[in-house]
């Protein structure tokens, strides 16, 4: 039976670790780095120098806009890696002492990088930034009540479709799940080839998204002790409702960034996408010129009226526990977070910001690449930002997304589909909890 969620959420539900989580936790996490005497060389009318690890390029154009306004406080972006290979850097680098100021923190890795001591708290120093963000948002970079890092992107589910495809098929934009299906089999009747989308069943940022959606909760805490959730009916079936599209042909199963994905997206073959916002970049920087205008977003379709949106992706900036410059550090990142300037200037090169200043700045501005022409792009995306489920992430959500998409790997092979693979995920999550030491309620 389809769970559905409501429009009524709990304010600030947070990622809330229980002190003897957190207790036991930082047991098991041996060789945490110490936080330095704080130190500042502003006084002395020499500029205060930080390095920021990030692999972000919208970032570094905003970091150009802060050097050339801020001469006290110098900031230098090091491109070291990427989302997945960055974090396992910086715990090594700043365990030794020798980390950045400052490095880039996808959310789903704040938990960890609190817990482990690599992020500081700066939960005395956020004052009133919070009005600044969406509640859902704010709560990414918090566990336990205490904030490790700013939220500087967000990634909000929306639906990427060709207008041009749709009509020859004489579809509407569908506006709840089974309209989608409806939309599929109208364009599978096309019989040019063309598909209603490339679904990357693996990738776990994806498929939890779109489970949020539908109430799902991967991980939540009670009564100080872990529970995981990745087996229950709401993920069960959003997963039995895209094997059925794969099964019957509605759409394709293959991963993203291939180069036959390239090309199909090149030729016109792909009708629509789900997917968090930075994908208008990612389609842009692949899509047939000619074609950018005929992409157009719209909400993403929900199971039941008043669904949120999920969160696919996003990053937060969190300060090194190592740092010698919390203070200068911090004056730097709420100017990343929250100032319209540093806002426009990662839009620009295609981040969405998680700032609701930002969002709204954008809203009245007008939409070049893809989806150009779409007057009303930014204002859709804001209201997509404006209602987001609130997620919690675990501190093994890193290792649980890849033994997920092993796990889908070999049951798909097997001919169970994604939701063959979601107990042994879960079975994989508890365990892999224990071994770190963690209190779990299974």
């Amino acid at each position: 039976m389809r769970t559905t969620v409501t429009s009524s959420r709990p304010a600030r539900p947070a990622i809330r670790l229980m002190s003897a989580a957190v207790a036991i936790a930082s047991l098991a996490l041996a060789g945490c780095a110490a936080t330095p005497e704080p130190e500042s060389t502003k006084a002395s009318g020499e500029p205060v120098e930080l390095t920021y690890w990030t692999w972000s390029a919208p970032t570094v154009a905003a970091i150009d806009i802060w050097n050339a306004t801020h001469p006290d406080i110098r900031v230098t972006a090091v491109d070291n890696g990427n989302a997945e290979s960055q974090p396992a850097k910086v715990i090594a680098a700043v365990k030794a002492g020798e980390g950045p100021d400052i490095f880039h923190n996808e959310y789903l890795s704040v938990p960890s990088m609190a817990l482990q001591e690599i992020a500081l708290d700066i939960s005395d120093r956020v004052g009133d930034m919070p009005d600044a963000f969406t509640e859902s948002v704010w709560d990414l970079v918090n566990v336990d009540g205490a904030t490790y890092g700013v939220p500087v992107d967000v990634a909000p589910m929306a639906f990427w479709y060709r207008e041009d495809i749709l009509a020859a098929a004489g579809a509407e934009v569908p506006t709840t799940w089974d309209e989608y299906r409806e939309t599929a089999e109208k364009i599978a009747a096309l019989g040019n080839g063309t598909t209603m989308t490339v679904f990357p069943a693996s990738n776990f940022s994806l498929f939890s998204g779109l489970t949020q959606q539908n109430g799902a909760q991967w991980w939540s805490i009670d009564d100080g002790e872990w529970v995981v959730d990745a087996d229950s009916p709401a993920q069960q079936d959003v997963a039995e409702y895209w094997d059925a599209l794969v099964d019957d042909g509605l759409v394709q199963q293959a991963p993203w960034y291939t180069p036959e994905w390239t090309q199909q997206i090149v030729d016109g073959e792909i009708a629509t996408f789900v997917g968090g916002a930075w994908l208008t970049t990612t389609i842009g920087l692949r899509a047939a010129k000619p074609d950018l205008e005929k992409w157009r977003i719209a909400p993403l379709p929900v199971w039941s009226e008043g669904d949120p949106n999920g969160f696919v992706g996003g990053s937060a900036a969190s300060i090194a526990a190592s740092t010698k410059h919390p203070d200068e550090a911090m004056e730097f990142l709420t100017w990343l977070a929250t100032a319209p300037e540093a806002s426009a200037a990662r839009s620009t090169v295609g981040e969405y910001p998680a700032a609701i200043v930002g969002q709204e700045q954008l809203s009245g501005s007008p939409k070049n690449g893809l989806a150009k022409g779409q007057d009303d792009y930014y204002r859709i995306l804001e209201k997509i930002a404006a209602d987001t489920a609130s997620v919690t992430w675990a501190p093994n959500t890193p290792s649980v997304s890849i033994a997920y998409q092993d796990e889908v790997g070999r049951s798909m092979q097997a001919g169970t589909g994604i939701a063959g693979a979601l107990e042994p995920v879960e079975e994989f999550a508890v365990a892999d909890l224990k071994r770190s030491g963690y209190p779990v309620a299974q």
